[in-house]
């Protein structure tokens, strides 16, 4: 894997650190092969929802941002973020309402 990988998983961890109300529970690994990167960032499940955002515009921004860089260098990078559950917690229940 070239250090260029690397490089990126370093730049994405020291810019979500300041959202983050746990820095030290954050990691972003980078894995993939020479033509296709994945970022995954595992943070701390109640994290998970500032790095994504309202409406996940910052999600978005982040991905956007991260496919120019790919584009320039002809690679492909994908941004996962596993501990997400959609405005939830991992592992918090959603109530479910009838009218």
């Amino acid at each position: 894997m070239p250090d260029f990988y690397q490089e990126l998983a370093g730049l994405l961890r020291s810019n979500l650190v300041w959202l983050v109300d746990k820095p030290e529970l954050l990691t972003v690994t980078a894995s993939g092969t020479d033509t296709h990167l994945v970022l995954t960032i595992s943070c701390n499940p109640d994290d998970a929802g500032r790095i994504v955002g309202r409406q996940a515009r910052l999600e978005r921004a982040i991905r956007t941002l991260f496919q120019a860089i790919g584009m320039k260098r002809h690679r492909s990078i994908e941004i996962v973020i596993p501990d997400y559950r959609g405005g939830n917690a991992v592992g918090e229940e959603v109530p479910f309402l009838l009218d």
